[in-house]
């Protein structure tokens, strides 16, 4: 893959990574009780690490596997770099359903 390709690839993923977090911390306090933030606030950070660990290995053990296969080709880079849009997609998906009622 051309460097110039994977560097464009890597700021938008930065991009959506920016995007997605505080979003997800503004929903989390939004639906917690009052006087119950600071619990939900550490929940996230508790849970969103190690999630985010635990991706990018399964990530990186899918693409060395792909590419200790002898493939050459963009699958290994296809799969390794599809795998962690898929909790960012559910995320996305899922949001709509959680959405705070205006006053």
């Amino acid at each position: 893959m051309p460097a110039p390709t994977a560097a464009s690839t890597m700021v938008i993923a930065a991009v959506g990574m920016g995007a997605l977090a505080p979003s997800l911390t503004l929903l989390s306090l939004a639906h917690s009780p009052a006087g119950r933030q600071g619990c939900a606030g550490g929940a996230k950070q508790t849970t969103q690490n190690p999630g985010q660990i635990g991706v990018l290995g399964l990530a990186s053990a899918v693409f060395n596997l792909f590419a200790g296969v002898g493939s050459s080709g963009p699958g290994g880079y296809g799969a390794a770099f599809a795998l962690p849009l898929v909790p960012s997609v559910m995320a996305a998906v899922l949001s709509a359903r959680t959405r705070v009622a205006q006053a």
